[in-house]
């Protein structure tokens, strides 16, 4: 029989208790009786149902972990409150593989960043090479882009290349879109001379921008700055401009509207004057004749003035109202 002998709140094992578990390892107890609430399955094998011990002796402390690393299989069960509470206990060669995987898997681990760092520091390195190292940029005069029928449709140059696939064979330096049947359709960067039906004209000043053209290469619309301080944004008819938004270094700004007729390009506007302080509004007739404008100039009161160009006349509506 085996019983604990209680001390102080801590349970002991006496000797014959060790020497019941020593023996059950090498067989099974037929018969134990019982000792209270902590006795014995006498079907079960005696160290299945030892109970969970608290101990502070250092001998003691060293048997029970004897004890627990002869059994691989180990079932330790507690009573509390008439219920059974058991636990699984893991061997120790488990948990010695278990700790082997982790040691493996950092090394795994140490291995990837120390290549990870070794990629960074010679991508580092190489960026920090002289331009005639550098691999990441294509230094080039020209290049030309294209399609799936082997059409060259974009051209990039300073200035662009020469190429039989495109119509016109005048200088631009920057990049030139061409159309299927090689007529220029955009025009980016220094632009080339405007091209009016069909025919090549001179830029009143040379520009830098954007320009836009239509199936058959002439200009209809754009945005550049000139070399001459215009900055200009336009809208073109086919054969003359439509819409001109203005601004210049020498203090004009304003907006005109043309029309498409023979007889003149003016239909109307709006002028400022930076330098003397003057604001026009005008309107025109088909031949350009100014019919209609409204005239302030600095602080002064505004003129509303009517024009008949047939009686060369001009009538202050304003001033012609007054009591």
């Amino acid at each position: 029989m085996v019983c604990g002998h209680a001390h102080s709140g801590l349970v002991f094992w006496n000797d014959d208790a060790e020497q019941i578990v020593g023996r059950e390892r090498r067989e099974r107890v037929s018969q134990l009786t019982r000792c209270g609430e902590g006795c014995f399955d006498s079907r079960r094998r005696v160290n299945s149902t030892v109970r969970w011990l608290r101990a502070t002796d250092p001998a003691l402390l060293g048997q029970l972990w004897r004890l627990h690393l002869d059994g691989n299989d180990l079932q330790v069960s507690q009573t509390q409150g008439g219920k059974r509470m058991e636990r699984n206990t893991t061997s120790l060669q488990d948990q010695v593989l278990r700790l082997k995987r982790r040691f493996a898997l950092l090394q795994i681990a140490w291995l990837l960043s120390a290549a990870f760092s070794v990629a960074v520091f010679t991508g580092l390195s190489s960026g920090s090479a002289t331009d005639d190292q550098k691999t990441d940029v294509l230094r080039v005069r020209g290049l030309i882009i294209v399609d799936e029928k082997g059409r060259e449709r974009i051209l990039l140059g300073a200035p662009v290349p020469k190429t039989t696939g495109r119509k016109r064979q005048d200088d631009a330096t920057g990049m030139l879109v061409l159309g299927e049947d090689g007529a220029d359709r955009v025009a980016v960067g220094y632009t080339p001379d405007p091209q009016i039906l069909g025919k090549v004209v001179k830029r009143i000043s040379p520009s830098a921008g954007i320009n836009f053209m239509d199936k058959n290469g002439n200009e209809r619309g754009g945005f550049g700055v000139l070399e001459d301080g215009r900055v200009n944004l336009g809208l073109d008819y086919s054969t003359r401009e439509a819409v001109s938004l203005f601004a210049d270094d020498k203090g004009y700004a304003g907006l005109l509207i043309g029309g498409n007729n023979q007889g003149g390009n003016e239909r109307a506007g709006i002028v400022v004057n930076n330098k003397s302080g003057r604001v026009v509004l005008k309107l025109a007739d088909t031949k350009s004749n100014e019919r209609l404008m409204i005239d302030v100039v600095g602080d002064s009161a505004p003129k509303l003035i009517l024009l008949d160009p047939a009686k060369n006349t001009m009538v202050d509506l304003i001033e012609k109202l007054k009591p």
